[in-house]
């Protein structure tokens, strides 16, 4: 269901126009996502996150760190 999904939103994304860098960049953002969800044994439907989910993703995005192993810094 999350493949479908996804690939709907980046159908939508390219039907406005935007860049293959900015596809690339919410396709591999989703992935992480997706992998987070598979990982913690959650449920990839969107009807069953909860804001605690989103939340606790944050935080993991906050610790693990990036392509270069630096933490996700939080925006004010």
């Amino acid at each position: 269901m999350f493949e479908s999904l996804v690939n709907l939103y980046l159908t939508s994304l390219q039907a406005e126009g935007v860049t293959p860098a900015t596809l690339r960049w919410h396709k591999s953002c989703l992935k992480k996502f997706n992998g987070y969800l598979v990982n913690r044994g959650e449920s990839e439907k969107p009807d069953d996150w909860t804001a605690l989910l989103f939340r606790s993703y944050i935080v993991h995005l906050q610790t693990s760190g990036n392509r270069k192993g630096v933490p996700h810094a939080p925006h004010a």
